[in-house]
């Protein structure tokens, strides 16, 4: 970091006083010898008229003046940094009262005189220049917020899903259990109880034929697995067997 310094010297031609002053005057007077040039008046003993004196006089006047000029001289030192513009922005909270019924605490925004009346504290606080095209902004802002309600969710009731589960769980286990003991040993049944199919006088039974039995079995895992994929049908058709309705 540099620090500037500068010093100037400011003359002022027009602020000039005077600072000293000196004057000196002289005269002399007195008379001049005169005569008549020529022998007679350079011979001894001899008398020449000699001429009244002239009479003359010297004077001389000097006067000195020293005027001082007014001179300003300043000692100026920078600082490291200048400000240029300065930007402020602050947030102000508002009021709250509490509401004596429900207890809750209810938010009050401030009014414009306020806000104006901190805006001009915080304009003195950091030296607002309008010049330098300072800014200040006030905003009211709540700082504590409302608690927002949460809906908690019910709580699923899984019983309702438990109880059919359980009821087709049954329906398809007795299925299996009649049909593995009900169902097929009514089919062994009507299989040997059933009537050898009429053969006409034209027709022969081939050896191949003989001794396969009239009715085709349904083999078992086909009635489980219709029974698994048909509940409600196999159901049906158990209470029909049984003769409940």
């Amino acid at each position: 970091f540099t620090r500037t310094e500068e010093t100037q010297e400011t003359y002022d031609p027009d602020g000039q006083v005077v600072r000293s002053q000196q004057k000196l005057t002289e005269q002399k007077t007195g008379g001049m010898v005169a005569g008549v040039p020529g022998v007679q008046s350079n011979l001894p003993n001899k008398r020449v008229g000699r001429s009244a004196a002239n009479k003359s006089g010297l004077r001389k006047q000097t006067e000195t003046i020293n005027y001082e000029i007014s001179k300003t001289v300043s000692h100026v030192i920078k600082p490291t940094g200048t400000i240029k513009r300065l930007t402020v922005a602050v947030l102000v909270d508002g009021t709250y009262l509490k509401d004596e019924k429900s207890g809750e605490r209810k938010y009050v925004a401030r009014t414009e005189e306020d806000l104006k009346s901190y805006e001009e504290i915080i304009k003195k606080t950091i030296g607002y220049s309008e010049e330098r095209g300072d800014e200040v902004k006030v905003i009211n802002m709540a700082f504590h917020a409302q608690p927002e309600v949460v809906e908690t969710p019910e709580p699923v009731d899984y019983t309702k899903y438990i109880i059919p589960a359980a009821r087709y769980g049954t329906i398809l286990i007795l299925s299996v259990f009649v049909l593995l003991f009900l169902i097929r040993p009514l089919f062994a049944y009507l299989k040997q109880q059933s009537p050898p199919p009429p053969s006409s006088p034209s027709q022969t039974l081939t050896p191949e034929l003989e001794g396969k039995p009239a009715l085709r079995e349904i083999p078992r895992d086909d009635i489980v697995e219709w029974a698994r994929n048909n509940p409600q049908q196999a159901a049906t058709l158990i209470k029909k067997w049984t003769g409940n309705k």
